[in-house]
């Protein structure tokens, strides 16, 4: 299943409906489909992610580190 397979699907006309208050995806589901489709393919067309960047220092760990530590004396 991929993500937002559940969610709640919505289609607005923006510049006929600016506060998004008509959802017209049950009115219109063969045009929710083509714009789900269209997204997805432009979704591929981007490619992978690049891979994260890490350039945190050691010190911006010392958060995690506390509160790990923390944890084990509660658990001692």
């Amino acid at each position: 299943m991929s993500p937002g397979e559940n969610s709640p699907k919505i289609v607005f006309i923006f510049t006929d409906d600016p506060g998004r208050r008509i959802n017209l995806f049950s009115s219109n589901p063969e045009l929710a489909g083509d714009l789900i489709s269209e997204m997805k393919e432009d979704q591929k067309a981007l490619g992978p992610l690049p891979p994260s960047l890490n350039i945190g220092r050691e010190q911006d760990n010392s958060l995690y580190e506390y509160l790990a530590n923390r944890q084990k004396v509660k658990l001692d």
